[in-house]
Formats: structure tokens, C-alpha cells, sequence
């Protein structure tokens, strides 16, 4: 399980740095992209607020920012969330509460840190993602894929 962890996290981080997510807007104390209104384009990824309702959550995606601790990665899926921060050397995993409101996140990181670890979402609208964590930190996250459910670990060795 956690070699799965592992690669998903080496996964979720090089998605975040191919979508260019580390280039400048949407930092996590901005609180808002340079570049949320230029380009928006309609035939992305579905919108955090327009999700089938196939027992997915609206907010199901993957996510990424870039703060002031390097890239920041979030995949969400069916009231499950893991992120990854610190360029992926910190893994925090919860749940997400929907139904809350306002939505919020719950999270326990491998490594104790609790930086993450209480989140609320302030915005959920088209591809940005904001969200207040309990410890002071505002991250605003892009839309970069859609989520899916990780394959069942095999069985090494037999």
C-alpha cells in the first residue's frame, strides 16, 4: 500500500508540473490566480460544480497549486482526498464532507504535520478550487483531470 501511495504521489506531482501549476498564478497566499478570468475554456475538464450525479462527488477531480512550500497536489474521490505537499515528501489522507456547509475537508498526514490536515472549501467554481486550511494556509487549486479509484493492490510474490 505504500509503494501505491508513493507512485500515485510521484504521479499526482508530475501532473501538477506538466499543467504548469508552478509557473505563477493561484499561489496559496494570493487567495486568487492572476489568471482566473483570462482564457477560461469551456471544453476542459467538468466543473466542480457540474458533476454527474453517478455516485460522484461534485468535487471529485485532481487538483494542483503551488504555494510556498512547492507544489501542491489533491485528488479527490468519493468523499475520499488525499494531498500531497512539500514537492510530495508530505502525504495527508481523509475524507471530504460534501454535505457540510460550508465543505470541508479532514485529513491526517503520515508524517504528523497538521498544516493540512483541516480544511474548508471557500470556492468550488469551474476549475478553481480554494481552500482554508486550519493551519492559516489558503491554497487555490486548478482543475487538472478527472479522478478515478486506485487499482487494488496485488500481492507480491505469489
Amino acid at each position: 500500500m505504500r509503494k501505491a501511495v508513493q507512485y500515485t504521489g510521484a504521479a499526482l506531482i508530475a501532473a501538477v508540473l506538466m499543467t504548469g501549476c508552478g509557473s505563477g498564478g493561484g499561489g496559496s497566499t494570493s487567495g486568487k490566480s492572476d489568471k482566473a478570468d483570462a482564457g477560461k475554456d469551456t471544453a476542459g475538464p467538468p466543473t466542480a460544480t457540474a458533476r454527474p450525479s453517478s455516485g460522484r462527488g461534485r468535487l471529485d477531480g485532481v487538483y494542483g497549486a503551488h504555494g510556498d512550500d512547492g507544489a501542491i497536489g489533491l485528488s479527490v474521490y468519493q468523499g475520499k482526498a488525499v494531498v500531497y505537499a512539500n514537492n510530495g515528501q508530505r502525504v495527508c489522507t481523509g475524507t471530504v464532507a460534501e454535505e457540510a456547509k460550508p465543505m470541508t475537508l479532514a485529513l491526517t498526514c503520515a508524517d504528523g504535520n497538521k498544516e493540512r490536515s483541516a480544511g474548508t472549501v471557500e470556492q468550488a467554481e469551474g476549475t478553481t478550487l480554494v481552500v482554508s486550511w486550519g493551519g492559516g494556509r489558503k491554497d487555490t487549486f486548478t482543475r487538472t483531470a478527472d479522478s478515478a479509484p486506485l487499482p487494488a493492490p496485488k500481492k507480491l510474490g505469489g
